[in-house]
């Protein structure tokens, strides 16, 4: 917890020397982009949850708090990220979706539940949406540069037709991927893995050593594994 704290102050106080020595320089722009105190920041969740970290829980676990964060998010959906100060709005906008995604992944009470048969489909293929979806977008803007239509020309069908094409497109693709590349190469690594990641996870023991297997059958039990 520390070390991710730590982390944190380092980076953002480098980041706001930067900012107030020269915010245009390259240093500050390869500070504002990389962003390590924002991966830091998600350690400090993680953290939480795996120590059980009650009095912290109960703060994040708030309705109000929840209340505010899901409004930040719909406000910056709709309009655009809130801004405070350019050099701090990431991390502004990384607290309140900390405070969704903890609620979501932990809270039995959270004030919105994901999951549903939709958002279950679109994270089994979420590999693929996030690989292709500015493949799919490159490759429709050279389609219609190559049909001579200017979106902009067509208002706002020109935007619903962006709207709807780029993301069919893409989950149609990352369908395709999934059920034809990646699960295919996911039943290959099985076959390689010393604990299965799939729900159907079991022990492999390596035949060729008693020790190995006896030592194996030990940590999987003290482990503890529980597989969903």
């Amino acid at each position: 917890l520390w070390g991710l704290l730590a982390v944190i102050g380092i980076y953002f106080t480098l980041k706001l020397t930067a900012f107030l020595v020269n915010p245009d320089s390259l240093v500050s722009k390869i500070l504002d982009l990389t962003r390590i105190d924002l991966m830091a920041f998600g350690g400090i969740g993680a953290y939480v949850v795996f120590k059980n970290i009650h009095f912290v829980k109960r703060l994040i676990y708030l309705p109000a708090l929840q209340v505010i964060a899901w409004l930040v998010l719909i406000y910056s959906c709709v309009f655009k990220p809130i801004h405070i100060y350019s050099f701090i709005d990431y991390e502004v906008n990384a607290f309140f979706y900390f405070i969704i995604i903890l609620n979501v992944g932990t809270n039995p009470k959270t004030l919105v539940r994901l999951e549903n048969a939709v958002l279950n489909f679109l994270g089994k293929i979420s590999y693929g949406l996030y690989v292709y979806h500015l493949i799919i977008l490159f490759l429709l803007v050279y389609c219609f540069k190559q049909m001579d239509v200017n979106l902009p020309d067509y208002g706002n069908y020109g935007k619903v037709a962006v709207y709807v094409l780029v993301p069919g497109l893409t989950i149609l693709l990352s369908t395709l991927s999934y059920h034809y590349l990646e699960a295919p190469i996911l039943k290959l690594k099985s076959k390689f893995s010393a604990v299965k990641s799939s729900s159907s996870a079991v022990e492999v023991v390596p035949q060729e050593s008693t020790s190995m297997a006896t030592t194996s059958s030990v940590f999987w039990e003290n482990s503890q594994i529980k597989t969903p």
